[in-house]
């Protein structure tokens, strides 16, 4: 089994913060530095989000996940592994914040 990693980051309207932990997923809102800083993020993907009009006054939600995976398997299980954790806690963030949140909301991730 090898450990595999994945973030997936998010674009929030309201500015509420969180930081929770579902099971082998962490759920938490960074600004906008510490998106680029966590995504490793150079100076055109920051062009690029000033054309989409996201802003530095945004906040985002970050969800890491966590995993094993057969060495056989191919990352991509990643995101089938740990899709049910990232439903879950964007349903309780849904809850919570009376807005719908969904799995497509997500623009950017890598896998490890």
């Amino acid at each position: 089994m090898v450990k595999a990693f994945e973030r997936r980051a998010m674009q929030l309207e309201s500015p509420f913060k969180v930081d929770f932990t579902w099971r082998w997923s962490r759920a938490h809102t960074v600004n906008y530095k510490t998106y680029n800083k966590l995504l490793n993020r150079g100076r055109q993907e920051k062009n690029a989000d000033l054309e989409a009009g996201r802003s530095e006054n945004q906040v985002y939600l970050i969800i890491d996940s966590f995993c094993e995976i057969e060495e056989y398997d191919r990352v991509t299980e990643v995101a089938a592994i740990t899709r049910p954790n990232i439903l879950v806690i964007l349903s309780i963030i849904c809850f919570v914040t009376e807005k719908p949140l969904t799995t497509f909301g997500f623009f950017s991730g890598f896998r490890q």
